[in-house]
């Protein structure tokens, strides 16, 4: 298990350099050895933009977010990887996070607000699974802009069916409310803090880069709890981190890889009436099988069915 966090301090402006409190961390009612902390920031960081083109989003505040973007695909560090979706009438795939500077910036000047509806949760829930089933750890975030006037139309994917994922997916979602009506804009912060993520609402150009900055310099000061554990329960739990008197807790899933490979028998001996079967790997519940047949030279010695 790895956990993201981030320490604000005694000031709730960061820890700078201020000495972080040892770290519990629990899965369910089990306390669990951790490693020593790191920062976050040695670690990759995988984002995704996703941008509502619909014509309803405001041209200045839209024209204002390709130039930052621009700004940000051309500085970002060596082991950030940014990937650009758009969702109209369908999602896009603008950007997969390995293309270089140049053409980058170019596909981002390219974007232009052209459907006249958009959908959403699709997007939202599709790129949320892009992201947490990512192979290898990473720093995980998306980073969604939005009017938020296609949240309750219909579409082929409700909210209501991605809720769990969104909960329990380990990605936070950073919210930017394009110029949304105070309705739109409660629903998105509480969609937002559900995930962990952070909610901006965005009436300027000031708003969107300044919001944009803290966004990405929260992203980048934080830090990682690591434990190595079995035998985690693959049902939802709750991971509790405790720094301290603050505590945090979180609903999971356990990411668990599907083993393809069955076990094989290595090895088995019969000696003063016992039956000994070695397996190639950890077997559960190896110490009750119910039923087997060993045969020697064809003939049945030992059996149980």
């Amino acid at each position: 298990i790895k956990v993201v966090f981030h320490y604000m301090g005694d000031d709730n402006t960061g820890a700078g350099e201020q000495k972080i409190p040892n770290a519990v961390l629990k899965y369910g009612d089990r306390n669990l050895k951790t490693e020593e902390m790191e920062p976050a920031s040695s670690y990759p960081l995988e984002v995704t933009f996703l941008i509502d083109v619909s014509t309803s989003m405001n041209q200045n505040l839209f024209e204002t977010l390709k130039e930052k973007l621009q700004t940000l695909f051309n500085e970002k560090a060596i082991n950030t990887r940014y990937r650009l979706v758009t969702m109209g009438e369908n999602k896009n795939v603008i950007l997969k996070g390995d293309e270089n500077k140049e053409d980058a910036i170019a596909a981002i000047k390219g974007i232009q607000l052209k459907d006249e509806n958009s959908i959403f949760w699709g997007p939202v829930g599709s790129e949320l699974d892009c992201l947490k089933n990512k192979p290898e750890f990473s720093r995980r975030a998306m980073l969604v802009f939005t009017d938020g006037i296609e949240l309750k139309k219909g579409g082929e994917t409700t909210y209501s069916e991605i809720e769990k994922t969104l909960e329990t997916g380990g990605v936070p979602i950073y919210v930017f409310a394009i110029n949304s009506n105070q309705e739109n804009a409660d629903f998105l912060g509480e969609m937002a803090r559900k995930t962990g993520g952070d909610f901006v609402l965005i009436r300027s150009g000031d708003d969107l880069n300044s919001g944009l900055d803290k966004t990405i310099d929260y992203m980048s000061n934080s830090y990682v709890l690591t434990s190595k554990c079995n035998n985690l329960k693959y049902e939802e739990n709750k991971i509790i981190l405790a720094i301290g008197a603050d505590k945090a807790e979180r609903n999971i899933y356990p990411n668990v890889k599907e083993d393809q490979d069955a076990p094989q028998i290595e090895e088995i001996t019969w000696h003063n009436k016992e039956l000994t079967i070695l397996f190639s790997e950890p077997v559960i519940n190896s110490e009750n099988i119910q039923a087997y047949t060993v045969n020697r030279e064809g003939k049945i010695i030992r059996s149980r069915v």
